[in-house]
């Protein structure tokens, strides 16, 4: 496989992808077979960047559609948002093994009713028409105001999910790292072969990590506008 960046790369440059572009493969015995092909993983640098630049990108992080539905009512206007718990911290706190970063999904209409659990995302997804640029412009600047405020509602809805996924990520820590140091000094009382430096290093572990769960805070990662016809 051949990849080369065109005039559709938007993001700017990623890291080994030049103008003369890279040769590539997924196939492991043929990427030890042949010196000029990259082999392409989960930790390759090209493969890292592009999931960085499509998790912090807004690029295509909105959009509008329609839906036909006979259990719809024509006009019915709902609100589809992915907020995701966003939690800066140094990778040495593995701050994915205590906080829960799955999507967090909203599916209201403009009245406030919550259809969240009524209809799942593939399904809805399978049951919509896309519309030209020029009618979801036209269908944005009619309904802004009301997107705004339905927006600082769901807003208000993901910061409590976060809120509560931050207290069972400290149950996690507590349970773990707090576990672990009394572990140590308990075996440390008793033989001595535990070094305080080795609970001090766990100490700090946990107090690192418990900062940054504070620090968490929910992140708006895409919106879908539907309007029923």
């Amino acid at each position: 496989m051949i990849l080369k960046p065109t005039e559709n790369l938007v993001t700017g440059e990623l890291p080994l992808l030049d103008e003369g572009g890279i040769t590539c493969t997924f196939t492991r015995e043929l990427a030890l077979a042949r010196d000029d092909l990259h082999f392409l993983t989960w930790e390759h640098p090209l493969v890292r960047e592009t999931i960085d630049v499509v998790y912090h990108s807004e690029l295509g992080n909105a959009s509008v559609a329609l839906i036909k539905q006979k259990s719809i009512k024509p006009g019915t206007v709902l609100i589809e948002t992915l907020h995701t718990a966003d939690c800066q911290a140094p990778k040495r706190l593995q701050i994915g093994r205590y906080l829960d970063q799955s999507p967090l999904r909203f599916l209201i209409s403009l009245e406030g009713r919550d259809l969240s659990e009524a209809v799942n995302c593939e399904t809805l997804t399978r049951l919509l028409k896309p519309v030209s640029i020029t009618q979801s412009a036209g269908v944005i600047r009619e309904l802004r105001p009301k997107v705004v405020t339905a927006l600082k509602h769901l807003e208000q809805r993901a910061l409590e999910r976060v809120t509560s996924l931050k207290a069972d990520a400290h149950t996690r820590v507590s349970q773990e790292l707090t576990h672990e140091a009394h572990r140590l000094e308990a075996l440390g009382e008793r033989n001595g072969s535990v070094r305080s430096d080795e609970i001090a290093t766990v100490r700090s572990l946990e107090h690192d990590t418990l900062e940054a769960l504070n620090r968490a805070e929910p992140r708006l990662q895409g919106i879908r506008l539907i309007v029923a016809t």
